[in-house]
């Protein structure tokens, strides 16, 4: 997550979101249902935070598709893009639905599904949706940085 990290560095407002980089990495080849949670509560910060910055409202317990689709539709400032939004948010969908299914700090589980949970999400899936959610990160924050006020100064 090598490209997020200097993004981060580079607009410092995200440096907090460092923490969970630094988690994704220092598990990923170890325990990857910890990864796929911190990649979660990674979009949902992105997320809400571009969402408050903009006075945009959404209910506390709103799923990660409906982040990512209210900040997408927010930021609709790039022509063309819907298609590329849509798949963000159907990746943002399985993440939660990897997260629902294999998570071991949200929900409670026997020790026994902990376990197998643990060698469910290994290898190839969890760098997928690892290179996949970095992907949605940079291009939401880019897209927030860069592009936004662009869109919003020809608004004006």
């Amino acid at each position: 997550m090598q490209s997020l990290r200097e993004l981060c560095q580079q607009y410092s407002k995200w440096k907090p979101i460092e923490d969970y980089i630094s988690r994704v990495e220092t598990y990923k080849n170890s325990d990857g249902v910890l990864v796929l949670e911190n990649c979660k509560s990674l979009i949902e910060s992105i997320c809400k935070t571009i969402l408050d910055e903009l006075g945009e409202t959404y209910p506390a317990s709103e799923s990660i598709p409906g982040l990512v689709s209210k900040t997408c539709n927010k930021l609709s400032c790039l022509p063309n893009t819907g298609d590329l939004a849509r798949s963000f948010i159907t990746v943002a969908q399985r993440l939660g639905e990897f997260r629902n299914t294999f998570a071991t700090t949200a929900h409670g589980q026997p020790i026994r599904l902990l376990e197998e949970n643990k060698k469910k999400v290994i290898g190839a899936s969890v760098y997928f949706m690892l290179n996949s959610i970095e992907q949605l990160a940079i291009f939401l924050i880019t897209v927030y940085q860069e592009e936004y006020p662009q869109y919003t100064r020809r608004q004006l």
